[in-house]
């Protein structure tokens, strides 16, 4: 099957490449902040919305206006990237997908998108208004088949540049298949809790380097702005974050890479982590923990790998279902990591519980949907159906609306 994959290699830019690389990034910058302020204006004060062909005619303009001629040096087709992505990103908001977008500041990570008539061979990377090819790390070959549709040029804050290849390829499967079912309840003091009772503590990786942190932030916050000493600190900082940052995508695709492998079916609760992280007492140990980077790797790597991935609903009582005979409980306090079902007797551990839960649940769901010959993906209302490949990913709203679907409603 064709998919779409990431491939990022690091570059070694030339000094004259590297100030190609940063008048981009201001430009991009420059035109996401011009834009977001007219955009931001003309709402507030005249409730006009303007979209992406309205402000990439507006761009036009711009790049005539007295001390912006040097736009015009640029690759214009990276700069109409900024204006789409911001389209985007004002759909997302209008939608209450994300919040309103932000001002881009030179002190954050740098990124510029090259769509097309680029050039990749040997090593070098070939785009528009650089005369010389930059040198690609390439430390990895593509797939069967590859055909590069973008290239993404970064820098993050460290001062590190890499390139980022956007690939559609041939994709073989090369896991074996698994008879293994697990259902997975995610966690605080246990990362993960699997229905066959195994428990995977979490690392804390981010609390291992919080005193640390805490010294360097305060060493910043001693020097002078604008100072030398300064900028020193800052990248000293800035280094550190980006050590846990790759210590824990490590771990995080090394997880989840060995749960595809052994699992055949693997069961979780569509948890709504943007809404959970409001919680302050929870938002700094919830986005350590990175549920929702798990939950994206183990959907992407369970397509590539013929594995089904089910959601089942974030409001379905896993924890106050008794796994053997099914009993709800009222109520469940969350100090309360044991209990004893009144009906059959059976002491559960809370987390193990609920994982078994979220496995019979996700059969249940698999089940009912296998008489229709295709899987659902259900998002927003009740009923709203979205087709997707047979044995891939379910993801459901509520047991009520499985029932309440009728195969012979569903149309190819």
């Amino acid at each position: 099957m064709r998919v779409m994959k990431g491939y990022k290699f690091k570059i070694n830019p030339t000094k004259e490449q590297e100030e190609f690389f940063s008048k981009t990034f201001g430009g991009c910058r420059f035109v996401w902040n011009y834009i977001l302020d007219s955009k931001k204006s003309a709402y507030l004060f005249g409730g006009v919305k303007s979209n992406f062909t309205e402000t990439s005619k507006g761009l036009t303009d711009i790049k005539k206006l007295e001390g912006l001629e040097w736009l015009g040096e640029l690759n214009s087709q990276s700069i109409q990237q900024e204006l789409r992505k911001l389209d985007v990103a004002y759909s997302r908001f209008f939608k209450k997908i994300s919040d309103f977008p932000q001002f881009k500041s030179k002190r954050d990570k740098q990124s510029f998108v090259v769509p097309q008539n680029f050039h990749y061979g040997n090593g070098l990377l070939h785009i528009p208004k650089l005369k010389s090819g930059i040198e690609i790390v390439q430390h990895r070959e593509f797939g069967i088949g590859a055909e590069i549709k973008f290239v993404t040029i970064s820098q993050n804050k460290v001062g590190e540049y890499f390139c980022a290849f956007q690939v559609e390829e041939d994709h073989e499967i090369k896991t074996p298949k698994s008879n293994n079912e697990v259902g997975i309840d995610l966690g605080l003091t246990d990362l993960m809790v699997f229905s066959n009772g195994v428990k995977i503590r979490n690392p804390k990786i981010a609390q291992k380097y919080r005193k640390k942190l805490k010294y360097k932030h305060r060493q910043l916050s001693k020097k002078v702005e604008g100072s030398k000493g300064r900028g020193n600190a800052r990248l000293d900082l800035a280094k550190t974050y980006d050590k846990i940052s790759r210590i824990k995508g490590d771990y995080t695709h090394k997880l989840t890479s060995r749960i595809i492998s052994e699992n055949q079916v693997i069961v979780m609760e569509d948890l709504n982590v943007a809404d959970m992280t409001k919680n302050h007492k929870l938002a700094r140990a919830i986005q350590d923990v990175s549920w929702g980077e798990i939950v994206r790797q183990l959907e992407y790597k369970a397509r590539w790998n013929d594995r089904q991935f089910v959601k089942i609903d974030r409001f379905f009582p896993s924890s106050k279902t008794c796994s053997n005979d099914g009993f709800v409980l009222k109520t469940l306090d969350l100090n309360q990591r044991t209990w004893a079902c009144p009906e059959c007797g059976e002491t559960h551990d809370r987390d193990v519980n609920a994982s078994k839960n979220i496995l019979i649940q996700g059969k249940n769901i698999i089940k009912q949907n296998s008489g229709s010959g295709i899987e659902s993906e259900i998002r927003g209302n009740a009923g709203k159906q979205k087709l997707v490949e047979p044995s891939r990913m379910v993801c459901v709203k509520t047991q009520r609306d499985i029932e309440a679907m009728k195969p012979e409603a569903t149309t190819l």
